[in-house]
């Protein structure tokens, strides 16, 4: 005779009794729909799962969180997580970039002055030991040790540097630290076979719950800082998104201004704001889960965010009931159940969870779950220990700091540029978009009487204006550049200027920073406004959109343009280089004097109409001040001749054969190419001969391809071809990874010997590693020119050629004095050749 079981009907008032029956894997998200004393619709438990009389006293809620749990989702997002950061390792983490990264000749720029960086080669081994740690946690192998130490290194890492700070490496910190704190390892983990109690044993609510509130608070928090940022609302914050294949289907509906402020824009804050709500409940969580994921795969192809879009996909489960890994499992066919870990295991009692029933008692009793007979463990902790008063007290304060980080700027006030605080911490993801246009330091010493000038880029790998748009990267920039120049050079600099010009959000470009305020000397603290940061013009914000109409017209006819506003009683010294052409300067706001120092038969020009406009001459300097009691607006126009031959080029060679020889170009170009303000050709350059066709033709071609392109707009990419791209970039991405993974264990193997021996870390890191592969590449092209030549040539001389040039290491104030004169010259963007940093 078959056993039978009696599974009693749950009720309103049975949630208790749940937690006891291993018939209900997810007694803390069960949401009784029907249980047959007329639950309705509008009752929280419906929506939520638990009951209004779970939260109305400190000691119901502590219950509450301490309510036993499946630990099934806690143990499948330890898995998934801990993947992302295995490939998180190859990419934002650097993992071959320990060498580089930390070079003692650059600067760092620490949160706290107190955090160094170490030796080359130990952040070499730090990085490395993280990438391990990172498959420990993955595996569950001694998880506990393995999530602290990738912890540590991470926040280490994170914190020395916050110029590389962006809000998804904040929040991968924030998982990883929390997840510490969580049993992830009661689930499909090493350590739950090394360590059978461990093995499906219940976990807390608070552990499930506090990811689901971080995740849920990333949307939320981001949805808000959008929708009280007027810009974003407006549509500036991203405004040349739209133009992207991503959004080609919503271009046969919309014009693309729309496409811009409605979907990018709009769209954007609504699903930050309204889509996570709905992710927790019941009836609209399916909805919520398709238009999030493709959400972020849409941000896989529009922004080079790294693995933030996968995890927030990975993390979508969080929402759903703790047992959907069983349920999920048990659905699949018996051939693949074969090859996955068991999930009809006994779930044990955990020690720190709370049990209840109203009725305190507590029967030992068998249960039937899909076929399986499984046990309740009789010895069950029903009373509130003191520590679960501390762990509710910890988790209160943790959840108020998220709350209130991300708006303490107002307490911070040292941080604050035109916007809130660094970037990282606030969610305000895409919020504020920079344009650096120009960029001049000068410095004085002591021991010269005139004024020298610093390559903007010295010291400074590649994040030269991330370190500009804050007034505490600043000064720790000032302080560093001092420090170096006399380290390097004997300078002794008494006094750095920094002037900066920098665009947020479409408006003008214009002075961030007071350029003759000495950076070296002045104060800052952190709870205090930073004295020589320049207000916002932000009453020119209604320029922008007459600005864009203006930029876009103006770029049809060849031309490029650059909007600049500036204080009064300030001046400009600006450089037209060789490679600029036909420029003029059009005053639109305000009364401005042109001077040009280097010309002796031209007098100072003044413009004091709206329209007024003057021509440059190129090779020259001329400065713009700005007189009167009002800021000033004006615009620069020009042709960069090295960008428009670029451009023709590039059209050239996917239309036509280039054979040897050359010819020069000299002839009336066709009507809407460039010349010059005389009517005559700009472009004297020599160029490969085209088969077949004069250059008459050639470049009437290429201008009627142009003006056919021109007015018949279409996205760069369909779908289809998108598709195949992401499929052949992510077979590629596979073969870079286990390159990156090589050289990070060469590396790794040069720092242990450096460590050893106590070699030279940099020097030796850079000189062995590259020697390897250097020879490597010459072994290959001996071995080429040996197929084509079998006398063979002597290439000892480039041999020892190249091994100079690895020992000579670039030095870091190669930049000093390479702007004599602080020229800042216009280069291809718009931006000045020395300093330069466009976005």
């Amino acid at each position: 005779m078959k056993p039978t079981s009696t599974i009693r009907k749950r009720t309103h008032k049975d949630k208790d009794n749940e937690c006891l029956s291993e018939s209900s894997t997810t007694c803390s998200d069960t949401v009784v729909k029907d249980d047959g004393k007329g639950l309705k619709r509008w009752d929280i438990k419906y929506w939520m799962g638990f009951d209004w009389t779970d939260i109305e006293s400190k000691e119901s809620l502590i219950k509450l969180l301490f309510r036993p749990t499946d630990p099934a989702t806690i143990g499948v997002t330890r898995i998934v997580f801990g993947l992302m950061m295995f490939m998180d390792m190859f990419g934002e983490r650097g993992l071959s970039g320990g060498d580089y990264r930390y070079d003692p000749e650059f600067c760092h720029f620490p949160l706290f002055d107190f955090i160094k960086p170490l030796p080359v080669d130990w952040m070499v081994v730090l990085h490395y030991i993280m990438f391990i740690c990172s498959i420990t946690v993955t595996i569950g192998f001694m998880y506990r040790l393995s999530s602290i130490i990738f912890a540590s290194i991470y926040w280490y890492v994170f914190l020395m540097d916050t110029l590389h700070w962006n809000n998804h490496s904040y929040l991968f910190g924030i998982l990883i630290t929390t997840l510490t704190f969580l049993d992830g390892h009661h689930f499909w983990s090493v350590d739950s076979l090394i360590w059978p109690s461990l093995r499906n044993r219940h976990v807390p609510l608070w552990n499930i719950g506090l990811l689901r509130l971080q995740v849920f608070l990333v949307y939320f928090l981001a949805g808000i800082k959008k929708i009280t940022d007027l810009d974003w609302m407006l549509g500036y914050s991203m405004f040349r998104l739209s133009k992207h294949w991503v959004f080609a289907p919503f271009a046969y509906v919309l014009p693309e201004n729309l496409v811009g402020l409605v979907v990018v824009h709009w769209g954007g804050m609504i699903i930050d704001l309204i889509f996570p709500i709905l992710l927790f409940l019941d009836p609209t969580r399916p909805f919520a889960w398709v238009f999030v994921t493709m959400f972020h795969l849409m941000n896989t192809q529009l922004f080079s965010i790294g693995m933030f879009p996968y995890t927030m996909i990975v993390t979508e489960p969080l929402f759903a009931y703790t047992d959907w890994p069983r349920k999920l499992i048990r659905k699949l066919p018996e051939k693949l159940k074969k090859y996955l870990p068991s999930v009809d295991d006994e779930i044990q009692v955990c020690d720190h969870c709370i049990y209840y029933k109203e009725d305190d008692s507590v029967k030992d009793e068998k249960t039937v779950s899909n076929g399986v007979n499984k046990t309740v463990n009789k010895s069950l902790n029903k009373n509130i220990k003191w520590y679960h008063y501390v762990i509710a007290l910890c988790l209160c304060g943790y959840v108020t700091e998220q709350l209130v980080l991300p708006f303490s700027h107002c307490v911070t006030r040292g941080y604050n540029s035109w916007v809130n605080g660094l970037y990282g911490y606030s969610w305000d993801m895409m919020v504020h978009s920079w344009t650096t246009q120009h960029v001049k330091i000068s410095y004085e010493s002591a021991d010269a009487d005139e004024l020298g000038y610093l390559n903007p880029d010295s010291f400074v790998r590649n994040r030269m204006h991330r370190a500009l748009h804050n007034p505490f990267t600043l000064k720790q920039h000032a302080n560093c550049a001092q420090r170096k120049l006399g380290e390097s050079l004997n300078i002794t600099v008494t006094a750095l200027y920094y002037d900066v010009w920098i665009s947020v959000n479409k408006r003008f470009q214009q002075r961030m920073f007071d350029p003759n305020v000495d950076m070296v000397a002045v104060d800052w603290s952190p709870f205090f406004p930073f004295g020589p940061l320049l207000p916002l013009m932000s009453d020119l914000s209604g320029w922008r959109q007459k600005m864009l109409d203006m930029q876009s017209e103006i770029h049809d006819n060849n031309f490029t343009v650059t909007f600049v506003a500036d204080f009064p009683g300030m001046k400009l010294d600006h450089y037209m280089g060789e490679d600029i052409v036909n420029a003029t300067v059009e005053l639109m706001q305000g009364t401005v004097v042109v001077e040009f120092p280097d010309s002796e038969n031209k007098d100072n020009v003044t413009l004091s109409e709206t329209g007024d406009e003057v021509s440059l001459p190129s090779e020259k300097y001329h400065i713009m001040h700005v007189v009167g009691d009002k800021p000033a607006c004006y615009m620069y126009k020009y042709v960069q001749k090295s960008e428009v031959m670029e451009k023709i080029f590039s059209e050239l060679r996917s239309d036509l054969k280039h054979e040897n020889g050359s010819v020069m170009v000299d002839f009336d170009l066709p009507t809407g190419f460039f010349h010059d303000a005389d009517g005559q050709p700009m472009f004297q350059e020599v160029i490969p001969e085209e088969n077949n066709a004069t250059w008459q033709e050639v470049f009437e071609q290429v201008f009627e391809k142009r003006e056919h392109s021109k007015n018949n707009p279409k996205h760069s990419k369909s779908f289809g071809v998108s598709a195949m791209m992401w499929v052949k970039r992510s077979l590629g991405n596979i073969a870079n990874n286990a390159a990156v993974l090589r050289d990070s264990t060469w590396r790794l193997l040069i720092a242990i010997r450096n460590i050893v021996t106590g070699a030279e870390g940099q020097h030796n890191m850079i000189k062995d590693y590259y020697i390897k592969e250097r020879e490597a590449a010459m072994e290959a092209e001996r071995k080429a020119s040996l197929e084509s030549d079998p006398v063979g040539t002597d290439d000892s001389n480039d041999v020892a050629e190249n091994l100079d040039n690895i020992d000579s290491k670039p030095v870091a104030t190669d930049g000093v004095d390479v702007d004599p004169k602080g020229t800042g010259e216009i280069n291809s963007n718009g931006a000045p050749a020395q300093g330069t940093s466009d976005l």
